[in-house]
């Protein structure tokens, strides 16, 4: 529809006289920026862990100094309980691998979990859309200095209007996005570790002794 628009405006400002292709109307470095081909492919890696810890505030800032000496940051602290914390940070992505590595010594691992989502594809299209809302820009900026009349300056700043929208809304995903490759996401959950007791152990071994009569693994 913008495209129908934009050909109408053209037709009459030809009619009019006016040439829609003046010096610089099709070309842009806001274009040649967002054109750039993708030199490797973008990956969102984000993990969960369980780690099992002695001491929660210890392991906390452990966890904490760790993160800022990585250029990273803290999203969120929520202590549920006295037994229970939920840490989730934000790592640079190259990083990322190591810093998992290096929870295993914080505490005991209970569990893990890692995703890696390649949005590359995402990217190259968004990168596509901001493009043409570019050149398409341009043309009309081209158009609104050779308009002479009222009319046709109020339409074609109603259009810039809403083409500057649609691009700072695009723009927003492609920070978004390009963010989410930059910095992985890292859920921490940290449990405190569970200290028996003399009796607590005689009861602890012989539940694993029960088990082992009627599950060998």
């Amino acid at each position: 529809m913008r495209l129908y628009k934009l050909v109408t405006l053209l037709s009459f400002m030809l009619l009019m006289g006016c040439s829609a292709t003046g010096d610089g109307g099709y070309t842009s470095a806001e274009v040649n920026k967002v054109e750039n081909t993708q030199s490797s492919r973008l990956i969102v890696k984000s993990a969960d862990i369980e780690l099992e810890v002695k001491d929660l505030s210890v392991a906390s800032s452990t966890i904490e100094d760790s993160v800022s000496a990585l250029n990273g940051y803290v999203e969120l602290i929520n202590q549920v309980s006295e037994n229970k914390k939920y840490i989730n940070v934000k790592v640079p992505s190259d990083k990322v691998d190591g810093f998992l590595h290096d929870l295993s010594g914080v505490g005991s691992v209970e569990s893990s979990t890692f995703s890696a989502e390649d949005v590359t594809e995402r990217m190259v299209d968004i990168k596509a859309r901001l493009g043409n809302l570019y050149l398409l820009r341009s043309k009309y900026q081209e158009l609104l200095k050779k308009a002479n009349k009222v009319s046709e300056l109020i339409q074609i700043e109603k259009e810039l209007t809403e083409i500057q929208t649609e691009i700072d809304s695009i723009e927003g995903k492609r920070k978004s996005l390009q963010g989410q490759v930059d910095m992985s996401k890292v859920s921490i959950q940290l449990k405190r570790e569970v200290i028996y007791g003399p009796l607590g152990y005689v009861i602890k071994g012989t539940i694993w002794v029960i088990k082992k009569l009627f599950i060998i693994n």
